[in-house]
């Protein structure tokens, strides 16, 4: 897979809620060929999906600080975007600004 690719997994493990945000992340487990990951997850609309995906590519591509996004699908075959866990700090923390949600 190369560095343009987005990884494509499924939840494999329960979810730990996330109190950051406006989309109820969540962190989990997921298998993405053959190997398991970290993930934050958040369920979302098919089109605001492909927006984060195209953010995040774009956004890696220049070299931002952002996780690798991954497209999962859930235990019922839902749809559902997600990104390597890189765990704290995240953005909000990295600029010293407070959730603004």
């Amino acid at each position: 897979m190369t560095d343009n690719m987005v990884k494509v997994g499924r939840i494999i493990s329960d979810s730990e809620p996330i109190e950051d945000g406006i989309n109820s992340s969540f962190r989990c487990i997921a298998c993405c060929d053959n190997e398991e990951y970290p993930v934050v997850a958040k369920y979302i609309k098919g089109i605001e999906i492909l927006k984060e995906l195209i953010c995040a590519i774009l956004g890696r591509l220049i070299n931002l600080p952002i996780p690798e996004p991954i497209l999962l699908l859930d235990q019922n075959d839902v749809f559902c975007f997600g990104s390597l866990d890189v765990g704290y700090p995240n953005l909000y923390h990295k600029l010293n600004i407070q959730d603004p949600y």
